[in-house]
């Protein structure tokens, strides 16, 4: 859990004032969080507004924003939807795909 990180978060990145390669990382899984949070509520970042402001920082780089290719929050879930998984199963209740899980 993200909590467990929280007390080491200084903000308005990890580490303070300056975007660093730990930023970087957790943009990806933060890309992801975007994706689980359409299909439902896991709880999965803390409440602490400073964690809120550090995600937002994150996000809002042009770096972290440009990386991933084009259309892919819609590929993630197209592949989420196609696990024969407790999450797949929730992806297709949340997009109401027809999807078959693989």
């Amino acid at each position: 859990r993200l909590a467990r990180i929280a007390p080491e978060v200084e903000g308005p990145f990890f580490a303070g004032e300056t975007f660093r390669l730990v930023d970087g990382v957790w943009g990806t899984i933060f890309r992801y969080f975007e994706t689980f949070e359409a299909i439902g509520d896991f709880g999965l970042m803390p409440e602490a507004a400073h964690m809120a402001v550090w995600r937002a920082a994150v996000m809002a780089r042009a770096s972290v924003r440009e990386a991933p290719p084009e259309g892919y929050p819609a590929r993630l879930m197209e592949f989420l939807c196609a696990r024969h998984s407790h999450l797949g199963g929730l992806a297709r209740a949340g997009c109401g795909t027809a999807a078959k899980p693989l």
